[in-house]
């Protein structure tokens, strides 16, 4: 299975702003490296439309995920509102009925888990990111980051590692994945090794995920050929 995994805005667009100056196309992009380091380690595939902070526009991304052809499509966010109290956690899909809804309402009970911040349900809107893709699409709103304590939070590794993990747990049991989930200690586990090793040295937790990935790919490749 290949997921789509679109870390929201970047480059010269940096999304809705904080009343810190957190900018959303960051969290977004943590967000997204972290799903991919997760689902990797679940064994699935992700296809990551930025890896950078770069700007690429919709068009470019859903041609790009469509070229793939991946299998699911996620889009990672952040909300925004002129109150600053909106404090739910949401997920959007085209049109209610089909594959997206049931992969939607999969992720969007393990985000609530998580969070533990307001249930703001599956929602219905005339998306790009979910209009324009081929197969089953989502997007996550991954709460307000217009809500100075959200804000704070989304500004942490441990919060965009939690939502990470959450929307893994919400592929994985759509997808009917039955493997034990990665969860944020085996990543620090990970994490550890890595340095241990002198693989890494750097304490960015996100200049770490890349090499943690070679690793864990490793670790699969070598485990396979040892039960060979």
């Amino acid at each position: 299975m290949l997921v789509a995994d679109d870390g929201g805005h970047g480059g010269k667009d940096p999304g809705a702003i904080g009343l810190n100056g957190l900018q959303e196309k960051d969290v977004t992009l943590a967000i997204a490296k972290a799903l991919e380091l997760v689902l990797k380690a679940g064994g699935v595939d992700s296809y990551m439309t930025r890896t950078t902070d770069e700007t690429t526009d919709l068009v470019t991304r859903t041609a790009c995920i469509n070229n793939m052809k991946c299998d699911l499509s996620v889009s990672i966010h952040c909300n925004a509102s002129e109150g600053r109290n909106a404090n739910y956690i949401s997920t959007y899909i085209q049109q209610i009925g089909g594959e997206a809804e049931k992969l939607a309402i999969s992720v969007q009970k393990h985000l609530v888990a998580a969070t533990g911040w307001t249930d703001g349900g599956v929602r219905v809107q005339n998306l790009h990111m979910t209009r324009e893709t081929n197969m089953p699409a989502i997007l996550c709103e991954c709460g307000f980051i217009s809500n100075p304590e959200q804000e704070a939070a989304l500004g942490t590794p441990e919060m965009q590692r939690k939502l990470a993990v959450a929307i893994a747990k919400g592929i994985f049991d759509y997808a009917g994945i039955t493997k034990e989930v990665t969860t944020e200690m085996d990543i620090d586990k990970a994490l550890a090794i890595l340095k241990d090793k002198g693989i890494i040295s750097s304490p960015d937790y996100w200049k770490m995920a890349a090499g943690c990935v070679q690793y864990l790919s490793n670790l699969i490749i070598a485990v396979a050929n040892f039960i060979k």
